[in-house]
């Protein structure tokens, strides 16, 4: 069983909102307005802007990665993708989780090339299929990197980057029988975290002295600033439940909304568990702010509202790049500690340690950390030792 610190008294703090002025005084009234009108007929579109903050923190995180070995899910394009870039550059090893598509394709021979460049000498990129959707999938990629791992002499598994999402989609079950935006957000990665877990133990206690299990949240997970809810993690809705269909507009993004605080919540929970075992393994988390990465193109933008919450973070959004920080200082910075969370302070920004979030706003009590834990071991049959 999990076991925590008792907690302090709740503090409180604005809550975080899709309020108009926060846009407004972000991206300026003007422009506000152009993006309400654009929604009307399409998803915004922007020219990503340059990066900011990317060389200065590159030049700050290790430059030699050799012998040490990286596996990310969603690394074809996006975030995952630069961020996996810079590792085959510093001569560290990939393993690719990723759904089979020619994104895939070429974002491996893209790094294979990068690898084989690389000025300390290439480390190796292999590619495992990973449908995140697919509990079965996950389970058999899982069972491949443990292969690959335990089948190489100088090999450990010394980062999870538990990077792939999915954001705004139908109310749609998998076959697993989960709503889709919480199995591929949320259990999924629990699942495979589960099964690679001893893993990360043995690298934590080889030369290394460590190893992470990095989670990609976003500020979303406040937007509401709303509790985990129970069916969230369940077969079906409750009767009248604001998550249920697609009638109501914003049903899609609290359906995001409850996996994205699943990624903090699991971090917590995970970091509680590392803490009662007195393991070395590190559970982090990261979010980007507003990232014109692309994601808004992938969404299922049905109504007008759809298409202006896409149209703001494409509008107000960083690069790619700079986006990626926060995942990367939780990736690779040294001196990281159990349970931290990085990411902008603002709706964008350089990375930044972030206040934790266990007792502001809705919070992440012990009740809510004991439910997601689990209802997601019951979910997907996880069996954490």
């Amino acid at each position: 069983s999990r076991s925590r610190l008792a907690k302090p008294p709740r503090q409180t703090r604005p809550k975080h909102t899709m309020s108009l002025k926060r846009w407004g005084d972000a991206i300026g009234y003007f422009n506000l307005a152009g993006v309400a009108i654009e929604a009307l007929v399409r998803i915004p579109q922007r020219v990503e802007p340059p990066s900011k903050y990317a060389e200065t923190v590159w030049k700050n995180l290790p430059q030699n990665l050799a012998s040490k070995t990286y596996a990310i899910t969603g690394c074809s394009r996006g975030m995952g993708l630069v961020l996996a870039k810079h590792i085959a550059q510093r001569s560290g090893n990939l393993i690719l989780l990723n759904r089979p598509s020619k994104h895939t394709d070429v974002a491996f021979g893209e790094l294979k090339s990068l690898a084989e460049a690389a000025p300390l000498g290439g480390g190796s990129v292999v590619k495992i299929n990973c449908d995140l959707c697919n509990f079965e999938s996950v389970r058999s990629a899982a069972t491949e990197l443990r292969t690959h791992i335990e089948g190489s002499s100088n090999s450990s598994l010394d980062g999870l980057v538990l990077n792939a999402g999915l954001m705004a989609q139908l109310d749609v079950r998998t076959n697993d029988g989960f709503d889709i935006q919480m199995q591929a957000n949320h259990f999924s990665h629990f699942l495979l975290t589960s099964l690679v877990f001893d893993l990360l133990e043995a690298a934590a206690d080889g030369p290394h002295g460590e190893a992470r299990v990095i989670s990609h949240s976003s500020g979303a997970r406040n937007q509401p600033d709303e509790a985990l809810r129970h069916e969230a993690f369940e077969k079906a809705w409750h009767d009248g439940s604001a998550l249920a269909g697609d009638q109501k507009p914003m049903a899609k993004w609290v359906r995001y909304q409850q996996s994205k605080r699943a990624n903090l919540a699991f971090t917590y929970a995970l970091a509680d568990l590392i803490d009662s075992k007195g393991a070395t393994v590190k559970a982090l988390c990261a979010h980007p702010g507003a990232t014109n990465s692309g994601l808004q193109s992938h969404t299922d933008a049905a109504s007008w509202l759809d298409r202006f919450i896409n149209g703001l973070a494409v509008v107000a959004g960083q690069s790619t790049e700079d986006g990626c920080l926060p995942l990367a200082v939780a990736t690779l910075q040294e001196g990281v500690k159990n349970g931290e969370f990085y990411g902008p302070k603002g709706l964008t920004g350089n990375a930044e340690l972030l206040d934790g979030e266990r007792e502001w706003g809705a919070g992440y009590d012990k009740a809510q950390l004991d439910m997601l834990w689990e209802a997601s071991n019951a979910a997907t049959g996880a069996a954490w030792a």
